[in-house]
């Protein structure tokens, strides 16, 4: 029993080492105007390398995406910010990651981990640029949540959040909404 257990625990440490990505195998290259290019073996390994050059650009914002994943944009940024914290669970965004994370081809799956790495990676290597200490790391579902919560707001999802939010929403009773537009329309 104990061999079986040591040899489990040997090939699980094995595939953890293995599964990472090495950051020696990834060139970032800035163009003229401060583009990044990113050189590697594997498309694992170059979302790695764009996490880590989206990290240098604008790490702040990166990270005010993800906040509400874990609901932490309020600590952050108080009312305004658990706003969104809100939202996320509105929109019901973490169960759309559940039932949908399965139809993902395992291509994808690798890519996205290598772009949770180099957010991660990024992290770990910048301490003092993380805004609010208990979120990194991220996992997978967590950054395909923020992801979803992202596409939501390039939608006319957004805009009826913001009335919403804005109470620019008349009562029920007099409005009706249209599906096809997602807009209120009111009498």
């Amino acid at each position: 029993m104990i061999k079986f257990l040591l040899s489990f625990v040997i090939c699980f440490c094995i595939n953890i080492v293995y599964s990472q990505v090495n950051p020696n195998n990834i060139d970032i290259v800035r163009g003229q105007y401060g583009t990044p290019h990113i050189f590697s073996k594997t498309d694992k390994e170059a979302a790695y390398g764009l996490a880590w050059a989206h990290s240098e650009d604008d790490f702040k914002t990166i990270q005010e995406t993800f906040l509400p994943v874990k609901g932490f944009l309020g600590k952050y940024q108080g009312k305004e910010g658990a706003q969104l914290d809100y939202v996320i669970q509105l929109l019901k965004c973490k169960e759309t990651v559940e039932k949908q994370f399965e139809n993902l081809s395992s291509e994808v799956v690798e890519v996205i981990k290598g772009y949770v790495e180099g957010l991660n990676a990024y992290a770990l290597a910048h301490p003092n640029e993380v805004l609010i200490k208990k979120t990194f790391p991220i996992t997978i579902k967590e950054y395909l949540t923020g992801y979803n919560l992202v596409i939501h707001f390039f939608s006319d999802t957004g805009d009826v959040l913001k009335d919403l939010f804005g109470n620019k929403v008349a009562p029920l009773n007099r409005c009706f909404f249209k599906y096809n537009r997602l807009k209120w329309f009111c009498i």
